[in-house]
């Protein structure tokens, strides 16, 4: 049982991981977080399908530990496109502008800030969309079902 749920967490982590971190596909998290939900529903299904039972309390532990997988994930994908550069960054044209050095200070820290801001934003949905597509998984193939 414990192999199955590492299993089943790595794959709707990996899911997660892909279409929320690769460019112009990730836009799919805008419709409800489909994504996101959507791995912990995968996590849930294969856990189910595997075990032939699941609880809530499992199908959220399954989308809670996919959710920190998934997120890992996409933070390398996140740090690939950065550094290639096919993610679209804020780019500020300062060359005109008559500024002090505590603003152009802050100007220089700003693309760095932001991709901080994304990292702990992508924690905190992974960690909450991805354990609730686990919750609605377990619902959906609960040992309750007739």
């Amino acid at each position: 049982m414990k192999n199955e749920f590492i299993n089943a967490s790595i794959l709707g982590g990996l899911f997660v991981g892909l279409f929320s971190g690769l460019p112009y596909v990730k836009y799919g998290n805008c419709f409800f977080c489909m994504w996101k939900i959507g791995g912990g529903i995968l996590a849930a299904g294969l856990f189910y399908h595997w075990v032939k039972k699941i609880a809530v309390k499992d199908g959220f532990l399954l989308g809670l530990v996919a959710g920190v997988i998934g997120f890992f994930v996409t933070g390398v994908i996140l740090i690939i496109t950065y550094i290639i550069g096919k993610e679209p960054v804020i780019t500020l044209n300062i060359k005109n502008l008559d500024l002090t050095e505590q603003y152009l200070e802050y100007i220089a820290r700003a693309p760095t800030m932001l991709l901080l801001f994304s990292f702990l934003w992508e924690f905190f949905t992974d960690i909450l969309f991805v354990s609730l597509g686990g919750i609605i998984g377990s619902e959906i193939f609960g040992s309750d079902r007739k």
